[in-house]
């Protein structure tokens, strides 16, 4: 978390060209409650490279939402940011890992249109996690799933 979530890194990923970073503040505040992080880019991994089939595919790196603004449609909202920036660069997929036990985050994927396309393992310090790799289609007309009007709710508050 200290190299990858820090002021230092994210500093750096504002810098990057192949990075897109959505955030959600608290209306009148600076309080970030919830990011997206996306990388324009080509995967490095070869386990995944072995299960993309869309070229040019991004990946969703990051998605995270404070716990009061679980169920409250923001997750959806930043979601449709990083699949609109995406398609709008020319990608024509969105891949993401997340990890085998969290069946809350893979309904919310699958809800938005994400598929499981297979497996990777993701080192994370020590740890040797086991990852479901799940890819959305990108259509550049802008008619990806997640990107309707309806897709999100408005006002966002904390549940």
């Amino acid at each position: 978390m200290a190299t990858y979530l820090s002021v230092q890194a994210f500093t750096g990923y504002l810098a990057n060209p192949v990075a897109q970073l959505w955030v959600a503040s608290v209306q009148g505040s600076d309080q970030l409650v919830g990011y997206t992080l996306t990388f324009l880019r080509e995967t490095v991994d070869p386990a995944v490279n072995a299960l993309l089939s869309r070229r040019p595919s991004a990946e969703l790196s990051k998605c995270y939402v404070r716990q009061p603004y679980h169920g409250s449609g923001l997750a959806k909202a930043l979601l449709r940011c990083a699949i609109v920036g995406a398609t709008q660069a020319g990608m024509t997929a969105l891949w993401l890992g997340v990890n085998q036990t969290n069946a809350r985050a893979q309904r919310f994927y699958a809800k938005l249109g994400f598929e499981r396309i297979g497996a990777r393992q993701f080192p994370v310090g020590a740890l040797v996690l086991d990852d479901y790799v799940m890819c959305l289609a990108l259509d550049p007309s802008g008619n990806s799933p997640g990107t309707q009007p309806d897709a999100v709710r408005a006002p966002v508050t904390p549940t």
